[in-house]
């Protein structure tokens, strides 16, 4: 206390600063932010009509749906049964029919608890009903009429007009199976789906699980499971299999204890096929100079792990050969990893950027992107994570993917990404994204605004959407109508050097949790539009906006090349109007805004010349 007092306090900073330089330098280091670029982003008003078209595919695949309410829409609309379940939503993307889109998909797992009561057998709860079947898929941004998702797989079996095709949709392991034994290839019939007229029985034809082989190993099997009623089954036979550890974070742990497992394990399909992936990281709590978070000091996405959602086969595929941590784990367990090059590219295709790890980069950035000493000591230009409103709460926002061309960049991919505000501010300073398509997966940037510029950060454009006279109305009126209001998340998106703001809005209505997309918000400068879909409120914003000057002068025809026009008569331009109506109306489900716009007003001067013509 002494030399703290005395020594230190009056000259703090000369003297711990070579102890700051090792800190940010190892802490930047150990959670793999050493790498992360910096960017300038103007942030300007540099958006129009033009500017948009030019980035078709990033408008086409904002995120209308978000994963909380749709996982209510999916439960409602395709749980068929009360024994489906869908544990969660989850975003990814697929080359669908040629296009690269962005896709929500969840998978329909059985859960044996949502059996009635008098069906809660022990023959079905373990030999009968033994597995999920399919997932559902649609659209990040696709709604139907009546505000539901376009669901492009749905249905038992699985329905699809598109060219991803599911062969063996069974899901023995999924994220509902904890706990849960069950035994296949018994004399017992599983049942596999519903149908009308009649349920639809099938028997296992995978190598998932262990054989019971013989009457000892049966013994065995009734002792490991505390069950006596596996020791006294008929239905069991020296053929059949029992499956456990089916959970697949539970399956992943037993494999590879060591390795931290992320959150939110997300369903695949490839070639017919469904897997899981679950994203594992090494970590440690000893890394010298580094900042701790939640116990460990040091991390590292280097391993994906991929389960077949039909065997239960688990492959850990090394995604980062250069983890100092892990290649100590595969000198010890060199036969439990698997090389990266033997994945197949329509898995490669399909991993993404972990949210978990993301979390921890981003919490270690808000304060270790500044690299200079001094700055550090005077936490001069320290960060947050933004709050967003759900439904009416306010909470910190998550990171969410997206796809979009990066400033700079003309090919889409799908990011990670998440605004930062300045501390204890609302307004946004700089914006982190990860890369997951490969082969640029895992880099990592973030882009800064000029400092002496205001750009809104989610929360006050929160405000300023509450603060919309027309906006406030209809939120009041349907308020009033036994309907709850959900507030989807707040969407930046960055085009070239501007920002866009989307937020989607959904009804409820009171009691029957089915969420149906009704009105887009979209903010942009100064300008507010809420309409039914995207391209109306975007048309509300950039239709009849001036064009950005780009320094050419407009070509005119000189006044004699100019051919006379013939006098219209009033039926004449009535029905010039409405032809001129009906393109503009095509143009706009073709989502061509330029078009649209041209045509809108087009429309503008054959009803002034109409007014004149007719004398109204």
């Amino acid at each position: 206390a002494i030399i703290q007092n005395w020594r230190v306090k009056p000259n703090e900073f000369k003297m711990e600063e070579p102890y700051l330089e090792h800190a940010i330098e190892f802490t930047r280091k150990a959670y793999d932010v050493d790498k992360v670029t910096m960017k300038d982003n103007k942030a300007e008003l540099g958006l129009d009509l033009a500017k948009i078209n030019e980035n078709r595919a990033t408008i086409s695949n904002i995120r209308l749906w978000d994963p909380r309410p749709l996982l209510d829409t999916y439960e409602q609309l395709q749980s068929i049964r009360e024994y489906y379940d869908f544990i969660d939503v989850d975003v990814d993307r697929y080359t669908v029919d040629g296009v690269y889109r962005q896709i929500m998909i969840s998978a329909r797992e059985m859960n044996q608890k949502a059996l009635p009561e008098k069906a809660r057998t022990w023959v079905n709860q373990h030999l009968v009903y033994t597995h999920g079947f399919g997932v559902c898929m649609s659209p990040s941004n696709d709604v139907t009429p009546d505000g539901n998702p376009n669901l492009i797989v749905k249905d038992i079996p699985p329905v699809t007009k598109t060219d991803i095709k599911i062969d063996r949709p069974e899901i023995y392991y999924g994220e509902k199976a904890s706990g849960r034994y069950v035994a296949v290839n018994t004399k017992e019939k599983e049942f596999d789906y519903p149908k009308e007229g009649g349920n639809v029985y099938a028997t296992y034809e995978g190598t998932g699980g262990v054989r019971s082989k013989s009457f000892w190993r049966k013994t065995l099997f009734a002792i490991r499971f505390s069950d006596i009623n596996v020791f006294f089954s008929g239905q069991i036979t020296g053929e059949s299999r029992f499956m456990y550890y089916r959970d697949i974070s539970e399956r992943v742990a037993k494999c590879a204890p060591f390795l931290q497992l992320d959150g939110d394990p997300y369903i695949v399909v490839d070639e017919g096929k469904q897997y899981w992936i679950v994203d594992a990281y090494t970590y440690a709590d000893l890394f010298p100079y580094s900042q701790q978070t939640q116990n460990l000091n040091y991390i590292r996405n280097s391993v994906k792990a991929v389960v077949d959602a039909y065997n239960g086969d688990v492959r850990l595929i090394v995604v980062d050969e250069e983890d100092p941590v892990l290649k100590t784990y595969r000198k010890i367990f060199p036969q439990i990893f698997t090389p990266f090059d033997e994945l197949t590219d329509g898995l490669k295709a399909h991993l993404r950027y972990p949210e978990d790890l993301f979390k921890y980069q981003a919490d270690i950035l808000r304060t270790y992107h500044m690299t200079d000493p001094q700055e550090f000591y005077g936490r001069e230009d320290e960060w947050d994570i933004p709050t967003e409103k759900y439904y009416a709460e306010e909470q910190m926002m998550e990171p969410y993917y997206v796809i979009m061309a990066l400033p700079g960049e003309e090919k889409e991919e799908m990011f990670l990404m998440l605004p930062f505000t300045p501390h204890q501010k609302q307004n946004m300073i700089a914006w982190l994204a990860a890369r997951c398509d490969y082969p640029e997966y895992g880099e990592m940037g973030y882009y800064q605004f000029p400092k002496q510029k205001l750009v809104y950060g989610p929360i006050q454009v929160e405000s300023r959407i509450d603060q919309d006279p027309n906006i406030s109305r209809q939120f009041s009126l349907w308020g009033q109508r036994g309907s709850s209001i959900i507030r989807g998340n707040t969407l930046v998106i960055p085009i070239d050097q501007s920002l866009l703001y989307v937020e989607p809005i959904y009804l409820q209505a009171d009691g029957v949790p089915i969420p149906e997309l009704k009105r887009v918000v979209v903010v942009y400068g100064p300008d507010i539009a809420m309409e039914e879909t995207l391209e109306e409120s975007l048309s509300a914003i950039f239709i009849g906006a001036p064009a950005i000057d780009e320094g050419v002068p407009p070509e005119e025809l000189p006044p004699e090349e100019v051919p006379p026009e013939e006098e219209k008569t009033v039926n004449d331009l009535i029905q010039e109007a409405q032809d001129i109506y009906n393109r503009a109306e095509g143009l706009l489900k073709e989502g061509d805004f330029a078009g649209y716009g041209e045509q809108w007003n087009r429309l503008k001067e054959v009803l002034e010349e109409l007014t004149k013509t007719s004398g109204i």
